[in-house]
Order: C-alpha cells, then sequence, then structure tokens
C-alpha cells in the first residue's frame, strides 16, 4: 500500500484492470466534478493533452501522476498504447504520434467499444479496445461497435468537458450541424444501448478473438514469437478481404459462414485492410490510407481474422480449400510460368512457415530453375540466402558437366525413348551442372550468369535441354526431390546444400593427385 502524502489528491480512484489512461482520467475528473483539463490543470500539467498522454507519458506527466494519485509509473504505463509499441501499434521514437501499425489499415487513435461493458463499468473501457485487433467482446460475444449510432462518428465515450455532456457513456463528439452562433453542441447519444451484432457462442469469430487476445497478453520475451503469428494472421486476413472483393463467387461456404456471423452483410466494395500492401495499391496518398482506416470497420477485421485463424491452424474440414481460395484470390492465374519472385515478395512479410506454405501451393505452376531457386519442390521451401560469393566457392566444387552417376538418375529414358528424338547428354549434364549453382542463390545472379561461372558459354541451350525438353509439362523433378525425408538430417544430406568447398589441404591433396 502506498504512503498518502501531502501532494495527493484526497479522493482517491484506481484504475480498472487493463484500462485505457483516458477512460482512467476522465472517470477520476468525473469523480472530482471537473473535467479532463481541469484535472490535469489541478496536478500540474496545464499543457497536456490527455490523447498525447494515451500514447506515451513524458517523465515529467508520470511523475505529475504518481505523485497526485499514488498511481505507480509502471501501472500507468502499461495504460498507454506504448506498452504495445512495434507490437499493435506504431509510435515513432521523440514522437507521440500513431503511424501505420503492424497489420492492418488502422491509423487513427478512435476507440471501438461495447455497449454492454460500458454500463457495466460506468462508461470506462479497457486499452484494447483500441487497438487495431480488437473487433469481439468475448466476456458479453458482442460485436465491438466501431461509431456513434447517431452522429456516425468515432466517439469519446468518456472525455468530460465544459461543454458536455454530463452523463457517463454519452458521446461526446460535436454536432457541428446544430451550430449555433458559432458554438457547438454535443452529441451526446446515450452508447450504452447502442446497437450491437450477436455473436454465437462457439463461433470462429469469438475463437479468434480468444486466440489474438492471448497473442496480444504474451510476455515481453514471449511476444517476438507471437508477433510472427500476428503477421501470418494479417498476411491472410487482408487477402480474405480482397477475395470478398474479386473472387466471391468461388469462395468456399466457411466464407459465408463467417459474414453470416459478422451480421450477413457485406458491401461489394470496401478496403481490403492492406494499406501499403505488397501491392503498393496505396501507394503515398496519405488520404488513401486515411479513407482505408476510417472505412474499415469491425465485422471487416473480424471475418478477415476468423477466416486466417482457420486457414492458418487448420483443423476445420474446410481449412485447406480455404487457404487455396486465399491464395489463388491473391494470384488468381494459373500461368505456368508464375514468377516466383514476385510472389516472395508479395508475401515477404508472412513469416517462414506460412511463405513455404505458399511457395509449395505455387509450385506446379513456376518453372524448374524458380523452384530450384526458392526450393518450392522440398518439404521446406526458403527465401533465398546464398550470397554472390557463396555461388561463386559452390561453382569451383562443381564439375562443368553434372557426374554420370546423377546424370543417369535424373535422365527420364522413357521419355526420350518415346519420343523417337535422340537428346545431346552432353548438353543435358552441362544444364544440370549449372542449374546446381541456382538454389539459394540471389537474384543478381540468374542461372544466364552462374552458368559461365563452370565455363559453360552455352547456358541458354543446356537449360533448355534439361528444363524445355525434358521436363516441359512433366512433374519429374519435383517427384525425385519430395522421395528425399522431411526430416533435418535428411535435409542436410541433400546435394545442393551438401556443396560446401572442401578442406585447403583436401583440396591441395586432390589437385596433386590429379596431376
Amino acid at each position: 500500500m502506498s504512503i498518502w502524502t501531502p501532494d495527493r489528491i484526497p479522493i482517491a480512484l484506481m484504475p480498472m484492470p487493463g484500462e485505457a489512461l483516458d477512460s482512467w482520467i476522465s472517470s477520476y475528473a468525473r469523480r472530482l466534478r471537473t473535467t479532463d483539463r481541469g484535472l490535469l490543470h489541478h496536478i500540474g500539467l496545464s499543457a497536456a493533452r490527455v490523447d498525447h498522454m494515451l500514447l506515451r507519458l513524458t517523465e515529467p506527466e508520470t511523475h505529475a501522476l504518481h505523485k497526485s494519485t499514488g498511481i505507480s509509473a509502471e501501472v500507468l504505463r502499461a495504460m498507454t498504447l506504448d506498452s504495445y509499441n512495434r507490437f499493435a501499434v506504431n509510435i515513432p521514437p521523440g514522437r507521440r504520434q500513431l503511424e501505420r501499425p503492424p497489420a492492418w489499415a488502422f491509423r487513427s487513435s478512435r476507440t471501438r467499444y461495447c455497449p454492454a461493458c460500458l454500463r457495466e463499468n460506468g462508461g470506462r473501457g479497457p486499452l484494447l479496445w483500441r487497438l487495431p485487433w480488437a473487433f469481439a467482446c468475448t466476456q458479453h460475444q458482442l460485436l465491438l461497435a466501431d461509431f456513434c449510432p447517431d452522429c456516425g462518428r468515432p466517439p469519446h465515450p468518456w472525455k468530460v468537458s465544459f461543454t458536455g455532456p454530463r452523463g457517463i457513456g454519452a458521446c461526446t463528439r460535436d454536432r457541428l450541424d446544430h451550430a449555433v452562433k458559432g458554438r457547438r453542441r454535443p452529441c451526446a447519444t446515450d452508447l450504452f444501448h447502442a446497437p450491437a451484432n450477436a455473436l454465437p457462442p462457439n463461433g470462429l469469430v469469438l475463437r479468434a478473438q480468444h486466440r489474438v487476445a492471448g497473442l496480444l497478453a504474451a510476455a515481453p520475451d514471449q511476444r517476438p514469437q507471437a508477433l510472427i503469428e500476428l503477421k501470418q494472421l494479417y498476411a491472410l486476413a487482408w487477402r480474405v478481404l480482397r477475395g470478398l472483393r474479386t473472387n466471391r463467387d468461388h469462395a468456399p461456404h466457411l466464407v459465408h459462414t463467417v459474414i453470416d456471423e459478422c451480421g450477413g452483410t457485406f458491401p461489394s466494395s470496401f478496403p481490403d485492410g492492406s494499406g501499403q500492401s505488397a501491392y503498393h495499391l496505396s501507394g503515398n496518398s496519405s488520404s488513401r490510407r486515411s479513407g482505408d482506416a476510417a472505412s474499415l470497420r469491425t465485422h471487416h477485421v473480424a471475418a478477415g481474422t476468423a477466416l486466417a485463424q482457420v486457414a492458418l491452424r487448420g483443423g476445420h474440414p474446410e481449412h485447406q480449400r480455404l487457404f487455396e481460395w486465399i491464395v489463388q484470390s491473391d494470384h488468381p492465374s494459373a500461368a505456368r510460368d508464375l514468377n516466383l519472385g514476385e510472389l516472395a515478395f508479395r508475401w515477404r512479410d508472412s513469416g517462414p512457415d506460412l511463405f513455404a506454405r505458399v511457395m509449395s501451393y505455387q509450385d506446379p505452376h513456376t518453372l524448374l530453375h524458380n523452384r530450384l531457386r526458392y526450393a518450392s519442390a522440398t518439404p521446406t521451401p526458403r527465401r533465398p540466402d546464398r550470397s554472390r560469393a557463396d555461388i561463386h566457392r559452390r561453382a569451383t566444387i562443381i564439375p562443368a558437366m553434372l557426374w554420370p552417376g546423377w546424370a543417369l538418375r535424373l535422365l527420364p529414358v522413357d521419355h526420350l525413348r518415346s519420343q523417337g528424338r535422340v537428346f545431346r547428354v552432353d548438353a543435358f549434364r552441362h544444364g544440370c551442372s549449372g542449374l546446381l549453382l541456382v538454389p539459394g542463390g540471389p537474384a543478381d545472379l540468374p542461372y544466364v550468369r552462374a552458368a559461365p561461372l563452370l565455363g559453360n558459354l552455352r547456358a541458354t541451350r543446356d537449360r533448355e535441354s534439361v528444363e524445355q525438353r525434358v521436363y516441359r509439362g512433366r512433374d519429374l523433378a519435383p517427384a525425385g526431390l519430395r522421395a528425399c525425408p522431411a526430416g533435418p538430417r535428411a535435409r542436410r544430406t541433400r546435394l545442393t546444400h551438401r556443396l560446401r568447398p572442401p578442406p585447403r589441404h583436401v583440396h591441395r591433396d586432390h589437385c596433386r593427385a590429379e596431376l
């Protein structure tokens, strides 16, 4: 228990668990029969703004609040959005302004709200409502409300000002359409009884909110791993919304089930929540981002997150069909020469597991050298992580023509005979050796630049011998790769990942023996 000092306000009001700082300050001001500004002035913070304090407290602000209320600095900081910085929100250093968060185009400082919670808690609300990932009240099983049902703007349920309203749980936004002689009148709509969509107790939306709430409550040392899953959910969720705009006719039945949970009404035109997405649809236009944030509503985030949760974690009979629909909506073209580099760029922030799953799904639709670069035909596709120096070192231990034993294993003899033609085996062997330089290599060192490292100057002819004449229209190479066991030890023994320069003395002794 803290010691009561002469500087403390005689009447105390403790914060509720998880309460937002602005909600507590306004409730305290009501308890003292004053306004937010009046309370701050009394404790020596005349120039402070509550909306800035909600984002991040300065040291003088923290000290003044602690001295006058007895609330510890740790509790006060936990009531600000800074406690979720770089995790669920983005507040730049040295500034008190919300920038684009890690997920969703939710740039404003508005709050969603649950009418039932406002009734039970005397108009006070949690910090969680300020986060982009908040879309449902798990206690009352309601979809959170976005706007005041009367004025149609994001309300400030707990702000206390001289102009009113005096009652708790009322919308404090100004009604500019009723301005009289330059004075503004408050909206004063009762938010305690605002309409809210009821959610099924065992529905997918509430399950998704429970999961997301658990991730947001992760301890600081567990947040990096939780952020990976949040990014995966977001990467799928905004593509779900894009699919609802562009590919709704082919959506699985599960999609319509979740839409029904969210109220059953989804307009044909709405933002996908991607903001500055991998497609760069938002560009650098601040008006586009602001409009995206303003019109992206709770039921959009709820539907996207609920379906993303099913597609990501599985356990539902339609989870694979849902995942395929999401990826197809992201890239509806089924062309065989799909650019995996472009696809990898669009899914660059989705986390390693989801990235590998997308690459595996798109593997049959791309060319052989792209499949090798991203290892998309293996159980563990991955981004290229080898430098030019690594590929140069690999070239020192690869022959210009693939070893005969390996070449015999790769040649599709039945296919060659069936065509009644004779293929140049030397070109095939040259091409295979050149393709061994492709896996994991950088984008600025494609096959046509890597093959000359082996002295293969007819790189195009050699690659065509492998890729177009032999494997085009067939899935022989991936079949051989998938035949390898998927365990970690087996993966390390695969050919392209075993190619490391030998120790210097071994290489020297080998050269002497050859001479």
